[in-house]
């Protein structure tokens, strides 16, 4: 600040140095924002265009092991009914002796 600005202020007033000042601030504002932050959002979108694909990736697996699963269940099922044992599967509780009175 010097009497450069000290001599805007006495010809033009100081409302329109400071309105001047402003608007040179949002221009600044502006360009540093459609310049330099722009290529921080690009990163960022691929980066999150790289995490949803992995996402997508690790869902294809999960669908692919439960189909895997569910063909294995059906296969003992077919196997413990071939051979004809019920006591072949396992069981969720443990058969009770209760006298009968």
């Amino acid at each position: 600040m010097g009497s450069d600005t000290a001599n805007l202020i006495q010809t033009l007033g100081f409302p329109i140095v400071a309105a001047a000042c402003a608007g040179f601030f949002g221009y600044k504002v502006v360009f540093y924002v459609l310049r330099d932050l722009s290529g921080e959002v690009k990163n960022c979108y691929n980066i999150i265009v790289k995490l949803i694909d992995s996402v997508s990736g690790v869902k294809k697996e999960i669908c692919g092991i439960e189909k895997r699963l569910s063909e294995l269940r059906e296969q003992h099922r077919n196997f413990s009914d071939l051979l004809g044992c019920d006591s072949c599967r396992a069981r969720l509780h443990k058969p009770r002796n209760r006298k009968r009175t």
